[in-house]
């Protein structure tokens, strides 16, 4: 319910804001390498790279991540 959501951030609210952190530090530096890759025309040469890390990304961040992963994996219409 949406109040009890609510009221489990606001007590948290440091501890969402360092979540949240976590998940863009981490994710940054992967979106750019992605980009690197784009602007250097090397986004096909890399893909196999790219998705190790990808797989080591999702599992640092946990889960809920890993999950997300195994969906894109089987709706690959997802991403394209």
């Amino acid at each position: 319910n949406a109040t009890s959501a609510r009221a489990y951030f606001d007590d948290n609210f440091l501890q969402v804001i360092a979540r949240g952190t976590e998940v863009a530090t981490n994710s940054l530096g992967f979106g750019i390498g992605i980009l690197q890759d784009y602007l250097n025309d090397k986004l096909e040469e890399n893909a196999d790279r790219r998705a190790v890390e990808l797989s080591k990304l999702l599992t640092r961040l946990g889960p809920s991540f890993i999950k997300i992963g195994q969906s894109l994996s089987i709706r690959t219409d997802l991403l394209s």
